[in-house]
């Protein structure tokens, strides 16, 4: 983001919000080095655990009666939760990967699967399609490991699971008017007929367009990050929906960092996947269940073609960088345990 100010159109709004996020880096340091040990990780994790299941009981009030436990109500037919906006399912699917793993290894049996029924219920009543498709990522990701990892291991546990998701989303299709809209208008996202996919994507094709244009006549470092609003209107189509109001992010992260930081952008991003992919590979017969969890959030945290929410917006990047923090406090234990050893 830094390297990518030199030369922006936006440089005195971009310069403010990437100098922000010099405080998510040192955080992180802080809470990388404060859970060095595993009681304090395990203790962390544990609260969280607890937080998402109280956020999950909550939902269920709402999903039986209306309101939730402090009044909020639907939204548009989705749930909300105990938040007041449609943040929750994004929320909820970026801890899932770890929270559901250390329930697993931490809790009952009957807790864990509890938890993981109301999670996979809860997200398909909120109707975020982006969190469905997160929820669908961590599923093939955790199986990959499992079978990579113990191919003998029978398979009927994660039969089960499948099968218990796939009728809760049947269930979700059938009895659920919201969930029933949603799916129908995604099957449309192939259909070749540009307003169904537009529909589909939930009004997107436009923004996309627009976030393609202002790559191509930025390539190198972007238009600034936060920039993308202010050139909307002018490369928008006459007929655009938000011609007049102007989109505030592009809607894909790829196009996002490709839009706001250029190439430059993109380039640290293929760095991280690549450090991702090589620690993975390393040590992936060495990690535990947790530290396979911890490298799945991240996968999921930074996914490119994330489509709910800004990447570089206030709430996405406490979230984003917090989780980031965790995980990397998890997968260092590796590190720290050959460190020791030597």
């Amino acid at each position: 983001m830094l390297i990518s100010l030199i030369g922006t159109e936006t440089i005195k709004n971009s310069t403010g919000f990437s100098l922000k996020y010099l405080r998510f880096f040192l955080a992180g340091l802080y809470i990388v080095y404060s859970l060095k040990s595993s009681t304090a990780r395990n203790l962390v994790l544990s609260a969280i655990s607890i937080t998402i299941a109280l956020w999950l009981l909550d939902s269920v009030v709402q999903w039986l009666t209306g309101r939730d436990l402090l009044g909020h109500s639907y939204i548009s037919s989705r749930l909300t939760g105990p938040f007041s906006h449609l943040t929750m399912p994004i929320i909820l699917s970026l801890f899932l990967p770890m929270t559901l793993i250390f329930t697993n290894t931490r809790w009952p049996s009957y807790a864990f699967v509890t938890m993981l029924m109301l999670s996979v219920l809860i997200i398909f009543l909120a109707g975020s399609r982006a969190s469905w498709i997160a929820l669908t990522l961590y599923g093939l990701l955790y199986s990959a490991f499992i079978f990579i990892r113990s191919p003998k291991n029978p398979i009927l546990m994660f039969v089960l699971l499948i099968s218990g998701t796939l009728a809760i989303g049947m269930a979700g299709y059938k009895f659920d008017k919201g969930i029933k809209g949603r799916v129908d208008s995604a099957s449309k996202l192939f259909s070749g007929d540009y307003d169904s996919m537009n529909k589909a994507t939930s009004l997107r094709l436009p923004i996309w367009e627009v976030a393609t244009k202002i790559a191509i006549d930025n390539p190198i470092n972007g238009v600034g990050v936060k920039g993308f609003h202010d050139k909307y209107r002018g490369y928008a189509k006459a007929d655009d929906p938000f011609k007049e109001i102007g989109a505030s992010h592009p809607h894909l992260f790829i196009l996002e960092v490709l839009v706001e930081t250029g190439l430059i952008g993109v380039a640290g991003l293929l760095i991280v996947a690549t450090l991702l992919y090589r620690l993975s590979r390393n040590n992936l017969y060495r990690w535990s269940r947790l530290q396979a969890g911890a490298a799945i959030s991240l996968v999921i945290t930074f996914f490119p073609l994330n489509a709910h929410t800004s990447l570089y917006g206030s709430l996405y990047s406490q979230i984003a960088w917090l989780i980031t923090a965790i995980a990397c406090a998890w997968l260092f234990e590796t590190k720290q345990q050959e460190y020791q050893k030597s």
